[in-house]
């Protein structure tokens, strides 16, 4: 609802935290959209970090594989970097995390990190580590 509408001439906090969480929504969408193929990429560039960007938010993948004989066991590391005034709820980080990995990846394993590739996390930005290991 307009301001003009409800006789005010100030947003409330209430206006601001539904602005936030409006553009926190719209920045989810536009990093998991921006980084559909980030996976892939990390997989075809082992040991590699790669990153995608999207208005104040990042996402950085590094995945390491090991292939013995026909079994293949894979590590992957992923960090997510947000702006301020745009942190997104827990459940939305692991919906977004969801959509950027495959489905071998379970989420409930998912570890939290400190670090990626060797840097500390900032405060605004989360990690994950996961493992992939062969069946049977």
């Amino acid at each position: 609802m307009a301001l003009h509408d409800r006789q005010e001439l100030l947003p409330t906090a209430s206006d601001y935290e539904a602005l936030f969480r409006t553009f926190a929504v719209n920045l989810l969408d536009g990093i998991a959209a921006t980084a559909e193929d980030i996976y892939g990429e990390a997989r075809a560039h082992p040991r590699a970090a790669v990153h995608r960007s999207y208005g104040d938010g990042e996402v950085r993948m590094l995945v390491d594989l090991l292939v013995i004989d026909d079994a293949e066991c894979e590590e992957g590391w992923l960090c997510l970097t947000f702006p301020w005034e745009a942190m997104p709820l827990e459940t939305e980080i692991i919906d977004l995390v969801g959509r950027l990995l495959p489905d071998a990846v379970d989420l409930d394993t998912l570890q939290l990190i400190s670090e990626f590739d060797h840097q500390q996390l900032d405060p605004n930005q989360i990690g994950f580590t996961w493992s992939v290991l062969p069946e049977g």
